[in-house]
Parts: structure tokens; sequence; C-alpha cells
């Protein structure tokens, strides 16, 4: 519209000056053919009287007032020729460029000078276009003045209706930006133009329709993993579930403890009150296990088959493990003196404790053969040997204290590289923490740093580290590490990594990564944390997703830049269903915008149970860890 009401007042200044232009040059035609008459009638006495001189003061008088500016006179009498030139003139009103533009041209006449039918002599007069000039420009300042005033007043105008007619438009945005954002909790608001409401109703139509996807595919994945994780007579998680953790737990080095338990008085409660007080007795236990079990940190209690359960207790050291121990065995107590049943008779425990040497198919071997020693002593519960060093809570606070006061980490890096080139696309950054002389790998740390509340300590010393060797990598990759809980709610972390990034001159490239354990179990300080991420241009990664039971409603609150799929989806041990529960979770990411990496990948024959899905990354072995030290 703009380039339209342009070209209108341009074309009419452009006529209406063509206009004047004709008019000047056709009134200086018709004064040139008066004033010629004129001359002529003065000059018949002069011819006449053959007075030479006065023939030229005639001129000279004519040519004064800047009308002619050349003059040639041929008497026929005598065949004299007189020719008479002005002064050069330049209208000093008129800037030079207009006056030498050439729209107005010189008029030159001429004509016989006759006294009846005697031909006396032969005119020539040229007339100067200068004062046209002067007159066609004081028309065109005003008329390009009046111009430009019309193009701004219309301008305006053009803008005031135009603004007023899309007004609409930002409230269509932040509501379309909304629904990008996967923020279904308002509905755009209804404007009034005709065919704006009908935008608006089409985006709220959409966003009402994904809303429902998004909640559909998320109840069908929830129902998906309980169909395939969870006992259906007891509610606990299935050996699948069980399987899937303990690959998870043993790939990610932390320690701990694993209890298996024998639970023969739910076969004398099946015998004596029937199957359905049996299984009601299962969920009993259930809620009881959650409850005991809540305090711990990623525990899970699993049913492996008929009358036996396995518990897994991450991060406990054995002073720690021997409190669970005597809980449980006091809540199963509880659980024989409700069904009638003598105390400690009812139930066989074996313990064994998680060695950093042990594989997972020895780990759970030694727990077994814990529980069939009980067996076979007719014993409560047997604790299997450890060689694992037990520190008291005090002695691994001095430990963990004095490490984080010097900085004793060190660091190794490995990379996540491109599903579709197998280029490094970034860098995982890994620490371990020098303990009473020996560096030990952070995940073996982090319950007793996360029970001594000294994560947002070590998480500033560890970054800070990380900061410093990303500094001296020639590639500018991004890279990540992991977060604690304690500094997610630490509400001045996020402030000091911004200007710490600042000050390393690292804007862009680092990655916070949080657990999923995280975003699920302490929903409120991670989504504050997240926002502050955001807020600070700092890009977020989520690990461990899928390791847990739950919804993935936090993906949609949280919505970060890449997940980390866990390391059982991809487990060598081909666990059952596996291919079925990584669809729908790699589909929900992708339906939000969510890149997904798969990790644990130690070959790329692993990498075809992923074909046809669509992935951003990949990481594992396959990539060994390089020394950033």
């Amino acid at each position: 519209m703009m380039a339209i009401v342009l070209l209108l007042c341009g074309v009419t200044s452009y006529v209406q000056f063509n206009r004047h232009v004709a008019f000047l040059q056709q009134q200086l035609q018709t004064n040139a053919d008066t004033l010629l008459s004129n001359i002529n009638f003065s000059l018949i006495p002069i011819l006449e009287s053959n007075d030479h001189d006065q023939s030229a003061s005639l001129f000279h008088a004519l040519m004064s007032n800047r009308n002619i500016s050349e003059a040639t006179l041929v008497w026929l009498i005598d065949g004299t020729k007189q020719y008479w030139r002005a002064e050069k003139y330049a209208a000093t009103d008129v800037p030079a460029w207009f006056r030498k533009s050439g729209l107005i041209q010189p008029v030159t006449v001429s004509s016989t000078v006759r006294s009846g039918w005697l031909d006396l002599a032969q005119l020539k007069v040229t007339f100067s276009a200068q004062k046209a000039y002067s007159v066609l420009w004081s028309l065109t300042v005003p008329m390009l003045a009046f111009t430009l005033a019309m193009v701004v007043i219309l301008s305006l105008i053009i803008h005031l209706i135009i603004s007023r007619l899309l007004s609409p438009v930002p409230a269509l945005t932040a509501g379309a930006e909304r629904i990008a954002r996967q923020d279904f909790s308002q509905p755009i608001p209804q404007p009034h133009g005709k065919e704006f409401r009908q935008l608006a109703t089409a985006f709220n139509k959409m966003a009402e329709q994904l809303s429902q996807m998004f909640s559909t595919l998320n109840e069908e994945v929830e129902q998906l993993r309980e169909k395939m994780l969870y006992d259906a007579a007891s509610g606990l998680p299935n050996r699948q579930h069980f399987n899937r953790r303990m690959a998870s737990w043993m790939d990610d080095g932390q320690g701990g403890v694993l209890i298996l338990a024998r639970l023969h008085w739910l076969d004398i409660v099946n015998q004596r009150y029937g199957y359905q007080v049996r299984d009601d007795s299962w969920r009993l236990l259930k809620e009881a296990l959650n409850t005991m079990l809540s305090p711990c940190h990623e525990s899970l209690a699993a049913r492996l088959n008929r009358e036996e359960i396995a518990i897994i207790l991450p991060g406990l050291d054995h002073n720690e493990a021997m409190k669970v121990l005597q809980d449980l065995i006091r809540q199963l107590n509880h659980e024989l003196s409700q069904s009638g049943i003598e105390m400690e008779k009812g139930f066989t425990l074996g313990l064994a404790e998680k060695e950093p040497q042990l594989s997972s198919h020895d780990f759970l071997a030694k727990a077994d053969n814990a529980l069939q020693q009980a067996l076979e002593d007719n014993r409560c519960f047997v604790i299997a040997d450890s060689t694992t060093n037990n520190y008291t809570r005090q002695q691994w606070r001095q430990y963990l204290t004095d490490a984080i006061e010097r900085g004793d980490i060190a660091l190794s890096g490995a990379s996540v590289l491109d599903a579709k080139t197998g280029n490094p696309v970034s860098h995982e950054v890994y620490c371990q923490l020098k303990v009473n002389g020996e560096f030990l790998p952070a995940a073996r740390l982090l319950p007793h740093i996360h029970r001594l509340e000294l994560g947002a300590e070590f998480d500033r010393k560890a970054t800070e580290a990380s900061f410093k060797a990303s500094q001296r990598q020639t590639d500018a990759l991004p890279f990540s590490r992991n977060i604690t809980q304690d500094a997610i709610r630490d509400t001045g972390f996020v402030a000091w990594l911004a200007s710490t990034l600042q000050s390393y001159g690292l804007e862009g490239r680092f990655i916070a990564e949080i657990s999923e354990a995280s975003a699920i179990k302490h929903p409120e300080s991670t989504a504050r944390f997240c926002q502050q991420l955001k807020e600070a241009g700092i890009a977020l990664s989520i690990d461990q997703v899928g390791r847990h039971t739950g919804t993935f409603n936090y993906l949609q609150a949280l919505h970060p830049d890449y997940i980390k799929l866990d390391q059982s989806f991809s487990s060598e041990d081909e666990l059952e269903g596996n291919g079925l529960l990584i669809l729908p979770v790699v589909n929900m990411a992708n339906s939000l915008g969510i890149r997904v990496v798969v990790t644990g990948i130690a070959h790329t024959g692993q990498l075809k149970r992923f074909e046809g899905q669509e992935l951003w990354g990949y990481q594992g072995e396959i990539s060994p860890q390089i020394n950033l030290n």
C-alpha cells in the first residue's frame, strides 16, 4: 500500500509538473511572438531614417530586461549586419542543476521588417528561458512539499488503519508460540475481525486436538509401561523392569546394595485364604515397601517370581543398608502378624553389596548365594561378604569436603555422535574426585554427596574445571555435564553458571544435564531451574529418560533441547518389549521438537534396533573416553 501511495503521488506530481513545463514553454513562445511584433513596429522608422545608432540603442534597451539573449538585424538597404548578445544571466533563486536540466528551451523567432511593400531588414531574436525556470521552480517547490506532505499523511492514515486491522496479530502470534511450546493452558482470545476470528478459532481447535493427542500418547505410553513393566497382581515392577534397572545401575558406576527376599508366608496365605487374599497381601506389601523406600534415592522393589522380590538400593553404604534391612524385617514381621504367622518364619533375605569388579550376573549370583545360605541355615537373613571399603558418615564428610575444597578433580570426556554422519556433535564431561588418595567416579560418590548436601559446592568446582578443560579444546563443540539435585535447588547456581560461562568466553557451548529422577521427583525446583537456564540462554538436556516408572509429562513442561534415553534401551540382553517402549518415547520427544540421543552404544550393530526412528545422536563405548586433564 505504501508503494501504491508513492506511485500515485509520483505519477500525479509528474503529470502536473509536465503540464507546468508545457504551459511555460507555450507562454514563452507567445511572449516571443508578441515582443517580436512590437520590435518590428519600433524598427520601421529607424530603418527608414537609416539610423544605425538608434537601432543599437533600441536593442540595448530591450536586452536590459533580460528577456532577449541574442538579436541579429540585417539591413537590406545597405547590407549592414548588426548583432547583439546579452550578458549571461542565471536566476539566483534556481539551483544550477535545475537550470541545466533542459526542461524549457529558449525560443528563437525571425521576421522581415516591412514598410508597406518595401522590405527593410531581416530580424532574428532569441528569447531566454531563465525567467521561465524561475517561475517553474517557484511552482515545483510547493508542489513537491505538498506531495511529500500527502505521502506522509496518507502513510500515517494507512499505518493507523492497518495497525487497527492487524491489532489481533500479536495475540494470535503469542497464542501460536504457546502452541508451538505445547502450552495448551489458555485459548487464543477471539478478535473483532471476521477473518482473524476464524483464524483464532482454527488455532484453538488445533491446540485442543494437539492437547488431546499428547494426552492420549502419554496415556498410551503409561499403559504400555504398566502392561509390560508391572506385575498385575501385586502392582510391583516385574522382572523385566528389574532387569532394565539392573542394567542401568551396573553401567552407571554407582555403588549400593541388592536385597533378594523369598516370601514363603504368601504361599501359606494362598493355601489358607485363597489367591484373592494373597493378591491383597501383595498390594498391601507394595504400598508398605513404597512408603519405606521413598527416602532412598532411586530405590526399586520388584517382584521376580511367585514368592520372590528384589530390592535395589543405589548409593547406600553398609551402615545405611543395615538400617533399611532392619526396617524391611520390621515391615515383613508386621505383615506376618497380620496374617497370623510366626514372625521371622515366613521370609528369608539375602543381601549383597555392589562392587566395581562384579558383573551384573555375578552380583545377582552373590545375592542369591546369600539367600540360599540363609535358607540352608534356617536364618532370617545372610549378608554376603564384601571387600568394599566402608567409611562412616563423618569420614565421608571429611574426605569429600577436603577433596572439593582442594579441587582434586580428574576429567574425561565422551563424544555424542551424529546419528547420520557419525561425526561428534557434542561432548559429555565426566568427573572423578580424589577421595582418601584414590580417584573415584562421581557416580559412585553422588549418593554420599547428595546425602551430605555437598552437591552445589561440588558442581561449582567440577563445572569450572570442565570450563577450563573445554577452553583448551580446539573443536569448539558444545559440552555437557550432569548437575546434581542440590545445585538445582540452589537458587543462585544458574546466575553463577551464566557469569562464569561469560568470563571463560564459552557462551552458547555449555549444556546443563539433569537426571530424569530430578524431573519426576522434584518437579517444582527442577521447573524453576530450567526456566532460569532458558532465561540465561543455556541449553538443557535430560539424562536417563525411561529409567523410572511414571509419566513423561515432564518433557512437555521442561521442553529440553535434547534427551538421552536410558542405557537399558540399548542393552545387549535384548530385554523383552524394549522395541515397543522405545518407539512411543522417541515419537513423543520428536513431536515436541526434542532431539533424542541413545546411550550405551558399544558398536554400530546396536543401532539397528533403532532403525526407522528419528534419532539425533548416540553415545557409549563406541566413542572412547578421552583424558581432559
